[in-house]
């Protein structure tokens, strides 16, 4: 469940992170058969401000959904976390992986429906101005890809999705 701070200028609160240091980004690659889900556990053991989540999706169909309360029962590979800033920058604490497997899953934070064009690339930001201000406890998420089973025969879904953030304590 988020958790907004109020008074607090997005703007700001973003160049302060980056500034200590504590910001940071993961991406991920896909290409997830017609039919097909992949999950992923993101991990974060700090309270932390989402900066944006983001999904260029260059080809089919693609359903996004952000879960939180699952219950994990292993992480697949991990996924690189980069720095946003390369200067000063701290080790982040959070970890994401992909190909997670979950026994049950919780309470949906985040749904989003996607379709590519035909023949163009698009990007779709996930994040609304209002978004930038949310504040997170720490937490598991779940995120699902899903490519839904298409009528006009199979299609796999490529795209690249990526999340940033901005840890706001230690542990």
């Amino acid at each position: 469940m988020p958790i907004t701070q109020p008074n607090l200028s997005s703007r700001f609160d973003i160049k302060r992170y980056r500034k200590a240091g504590r910001t940071y980004r993961a991406y991920y690659e896909f290409d997830i058969p017609d039919g097909a889900t992949q999950h992923f556990s993101a991990e974060i053991p700090v309270k932390f401000l989402l900066i944006d989540r983001r999904i260029t999706l260059s080809n089919g169909d693609l359903r996004y959904q952000v879960l939180s309360g699952s219950t994990l029962n292993a992480n697949g590979p991990e996924i690189t976390v980069y720095p946003l800033d390369l200067v000063d920058a701290k080790a982040a604490q959070g970890m994401v992986y992909r190909d997670s497997t979950f026994s049950a899953e919780g309470v949906e934070l985040d749904l989003a429906v996607l379709k590519t064009p035909s023949q163009k690339v698009s990007t779709f930001s996930l994040a609304s101005e209002r978004d930038v201000n949310r504040f997170y406890p720490p937490s598991l998420f779940h995120i699902k890809l899903t490519n839904p089973s298409s009528s006009q025969g199979s299609q796999n879904a490529q795209g690249v999705l990526t999340l940033e953030w901005g840890e706001t304590e230690t542990v």
